[in-house]
């Protein structure tokens, strides 16, 4: 028996020493890998998941007649969120496009009358131009048979008093005289007719610009009434809250029938493609935080999985610069604080799963 103790000792002793041994190997691989990360990776344990918030506000005041929405809801871009009643600007809209086909209405007649109307005077221009052309031949054609009588009367004349011609024929000729200046002053008569139905005609002709006047007026009335309509169609979709950016509904603020007041917040909502990491870094640390800089990230809500993303921005001012109570420090005791500056980490593969206020620790390599 005693010499069974005897040999169980050394064996007891070397277990003891295989054990030690064992764990100081591990303590100093511990130590090495603690010390590696030290000595390259920036690490801070202040930091969160963070995202683009958005608050969904109304422009108008009105009646909520519709929440479409629930908290946690995934909703596409354009999707309906928030109704409010639209009752009065619908109406508003109808009367701006019955007051636009009326006046679109007035355009058309207007037009229609400036087609007959220059047709009108085309036909009246063409007739008094035919009148004038044909008084003008046949004040030329009396003209000349009152030159050819006038000189027929003149031989009469001289011939009459030697009684060469009798006075009968001379009483004829004489006649007939009369009878071409009598004709021919109704050629006269009848051209001075033309011109005046050809002046008539011009006269008629400006009518068309008057027309032409009123449908420039018209015109204008129109587009004044067809920005008059998108201003109330403007104000009418205003009352219809949509989705900018597909993403989550994160928190309602409102029920349906409640009274909406321009800019009070009526949800809040995120992008999921702007999910992303913002830490505070301690100053004695960001001269080794580089843009670009891969960076590993573990979330408190998915212990053992491991993220990788990448610095894309470094604040360029301490967080103590943005406090809302200043320190003054009016006692004149100095404690030396070490001071965190904002960096920013983009996801390389942004995961659902991560929510916007997660906490997260990263290490970033040098």
């Amino acid at each position: 028996m005693t010499d069974a103790t005897a040999i169980s000792r050394p064996r007891r002793r070397i277990g003891r020493l295989a054990v030690a041994l064992l764990a100081a190997i591990l303590l100093l691989a511990w130590t090495g890998h603690w010390i590696h990360r030290q000595l390259t990776l920036t690490q801070s344990n202040d930091a969160r998941v963070a995202a683009d918030m958005i608050t969904i506000s109304s422009e108008r005041a009105g009646r909520i007649v519709a929440l479409n929405v629930t908290e946690g809801q995934v909703v596409a871009a354009g999707e309906l969120l928030v109704q409010l009643d639209d009752a009065t600007a619908t109406v508003a809209v109808a009367e701006s496009q019955a007051a636009l086909e009326k006046l679109r209405a007035e355009r058309a007649t207007l037009q229609s009358r400036i087609g007959q109307q220059r047709e009108a005077v085309a036909a009246q221009n063409a007739m008094a131009a035919s009148r004038l052309h044909s008084a003008q031949a046949s004040l030329a054609v009396q003209k000349t048979r009152m030159d050819l009588a006038r000189r027929n009367a003149e031989r009469a004349d001289a011939l009459i008093p030697d009684q060469v011609i009798s006075v009968q024929s001379w009483d004829q000729i004489k006649n007939q005289r009369l009878a071409a200046e009598e004709s021919t002053h109704e050629a006269e008569a009848q051209l001075a007719v033309a011109q005046a139905g050809v002046a008539q005609a011009q006269a008629e002709a400006k009518s068309i610009d008057v027309l032409e006047h009123e449908l420039g007026e018209t015109d204008a009335a129109i587009a004044q009434a067809e920005a008059a309509l998108a201003q109330q169609r403007l104000e009418r979709s205003k009352l219809s809250l949509l989705s900018p950016v597909a993403g989550v509904i994160d928190e309602t603020f409102v029920n349906a029938g409640e009274y909406a007041v321009p800019g009070r917040r009526l949800l809040m909502m995120h992008d999921p493609r702007t999910i992303r990491v913002e830490a505070n870094v301690k100053e004695t640390g960001i001269d080794s935080v580089k843009l670009g800089a891969p960076a590993q990230i573990r979330v408190d809500a998915y212990p053992g999985q491991t993220f990788i993303g990448h610095v894309s921005a470094l604040g360029q001012a301490a967080t103590s610069q943005f406090a809302l109570i200043p320190n003054p420090n009016p006692s004149g005791n100095f404690t030396k604080i070490t001071q965190r500056l904002p960096i920013r980490v983009e996801l390389d593969h942004p995961e659902s799963g991560l929510r916007p206020g997660m906490m997260v620790e990263i290490a970033i390599e040098h």
